[in-house]
């Protein structure tokens, strides 16, 4: 069997049977399978809407939760865990998570979340290229300058270009969304890790 690779195909010659088989695979057959895939991904993602305007963390992390099969959603989030849901200055926003809350709530599912500030866009795309099946990424930032709101990574679109989709949990409807870097960067950006803690490994 003998493989060889033109500009645009692969192609797979094999001498032992009658005549000779060629298989080019084109691009179109190519474009069509990264599509499968990106509907693949996508159908893993799971989308989540927010309960309440304010409760755009708590989605995010319901989302996350499915994903890696962890038995959590918002409702009990706010019913079970309240501590980690009210600031005591601002109690009509019941739902609102300050970084020091996620970080120690996530920390009772065995999931540690490390956050930056201050990323440049290749230091943010390291950590997007590093993350494995139970990691995940949150950004917080003044989505399409109107709110300050917390949107889950789904994949890079363009990295040239600084593109990225990621599933925003609006409250009313949950979507997937692209935006650009310099738009994430819009007012206060601040990424979120959260990483599932290695069992036995001590949690900082």
């Amino acid at each position: 069997m003998r493989l060889h690779a033109g500009p645009l195909s692969v192609g797979i010659e094999t001498a032992n049977l009658p005549g000779q088989v060629t298989a080019d695979v084109s691009l179109s057959i190519i474009v069509f399978l990264a599509t499968v895939g990106f509907l693949v991904f996508h159908k893993i993602m799971t989308l989540t809407k927010q309960l309440t305007p304010y409760t755009c963390i708590p989605a995010c992390l319901e989302s996350y939760f499915a994903d890696t099969q962890v038995d959590m959603d918002q409702c009990r989030i706010l019913r079970d865990y309240p501590q980690f849901c009210l600031n005591p200055k601002k109690i009509e926003q019941f739902g609102v998570m300050s970084e020091l809350q996620l970080i120690c709530f996530t920390r009772l599912f065995q999931v540690v979340t490390t956050p930056f500030m201050h990323l440049d866009q290749q230091s943010f795309i390291s950590i997007l290229k590093a993350l494995t099946i139970n990691d995940t990424v949150f950004v917080m930032s003044l989505w399409k300058k109107e709110t300050y709101h917390c949107v889950r990574f789904s994949q890079i679109i363009d990295e040239a270009n600084g593109l990225y989709e990621f599933m925003c949990p609006a409250f009313g409807g949950a979507s997937m969304e692209t935006v650009s870097f310099n738009d994430l960067m819009q007012g206060g950006f601040r990424v979120f890790l959260l990483k599932k803690a290695v069992v036995g490994q001590p949690q900082p």
